[in-house]
């Protein structure tokens, strides 16, 4: 059985046996701050020397160390949750700083008289299998915005979607990065250096090895859709750019007949149909005669 130990409590439970008759593994939840008096305690050396800026995993003399960065619910920082792993054959201290609803969700699991279970290997898996789909109802949500982005651009709603994509890019791009973490650190426990695993235990970590690689992958494919949306909206700016563009030449091919004859009768020279008294209606004639002929010969071409 388990001997719990939460912040240096022990966790006692009327269904465990009396420690005297079994006691075999030990795990140990406590704050950051109380880990070197408990590594001492445990005689253990090692590991959290390097200040790491991403999920890591270390294999020293007789235990494995695990450090994840475990993203917060609305995925705007990497490194909003915490949590060490000092793991052996017969002990497993974990450490978290301030309050960690990864781990109170997971000791509130292990701790029902449910889902207990009498080995503390399969509950570090469990904690790996909560640390792979904590995230899965928040990928859900993403896809549905890039799904609403497509239908709004497809449907061309007059918005500027530029600071949703941003946002949902970011998203994307802490998920990818803690699902690659994962994938790399769960592949590093697979070897299984200091055989803290038996065959069943590496069977169920290839399990959530290959649930990481699936969520890294599906976080790919929605950062490539989300591109392709992006891509999409930028085709569309181009276009009105285009129509605003196309817009202004016309209007210029329009008055630039007229700007020629106002500059050729601007001329201070002597012309001799100035002196015809009808010269002025003539040249007031011509110049609607070519508004009117360009405009019709531009809404032919549909140019507007």
């Amino acid at each position: 059985m388990i001997t719990i130990y939460i912040n240096g409590k022990e966790i006692k439970d009327e269904m465990m046996p009396d420690k005297s008759e079994q006691n075999e593994e030990t795990l140990y939840v406590g704050k950051t701050d109380t880990r070197e008096q408990i590594l001492k305690e445990y005689n253990i050396s090692g590991g959290a020397k390097i200040k790491h800026e991403n999920t890591c995993f270390e294999s020293h003399k007789g235990f494995d160390y695990l450090y994840f960065l475990v993203p917060d619910e609305d995925l705007s920082d990497l490194k909003s949750e915490q949590i060490e792993i000092y793991l052996t054959h017969k002990t497993m201290l974990l450490f978290y700083e301030k309050c960690s609803f990864i781990v109170e969700t997971w000791l509130e699991d292990f701790l029902s008289t449910d889902e207990k279970t009498d080995s503390l290997k399969e509950n570090f898996l469990n904690l790996l299998n909560l640390l792979n789909t904590r995230h899965l109802v928040c990928m859900d949500k993403i896809e549905d915005k890039i799904t609403d982005l497509e239908d709004a651009l497809a449907n061309e709603e007059d918005k500027d979607y530029v600071s949703e994509i941003s946002v949902l890019r970011k998203q994307l791009l802490i998920l990818r990065r803690y699902y690659e973490s994962m994938l790399a650190l769960m592949d590093d426990l697979e070897e299984n250096r200091n055989g803290l695993f038996n065959e069943d235990e590496l069977r169920l970590l290839h399990f959530q090895t290959q649930k990481a690689e699936r969520l890294y992958h599906n976080t790919l494919n929605l950062r490539d859709y989300l591109t392709q949306v992006r891509e999409a909206y930028q085709a569309l700016l181009d276009i009105e750019s285009n129509k605003v563009m196309k817009l202004f030449t016309v209007i210029t091919s329009i008055f630039l007949p007229l700007t020629l004859l106002a500059g050729w009768y601007g001329m201070n020279l002597f012309m001799p149909e100035m002196a015809f008294r009808y010269t002025y209606l003539i040249v007031i004639f011509v110049s609607v005669i070519i508004v009117v002929g360009l405009i019709v010969y531009f809404k032919r071409n549909r140019w507007f």
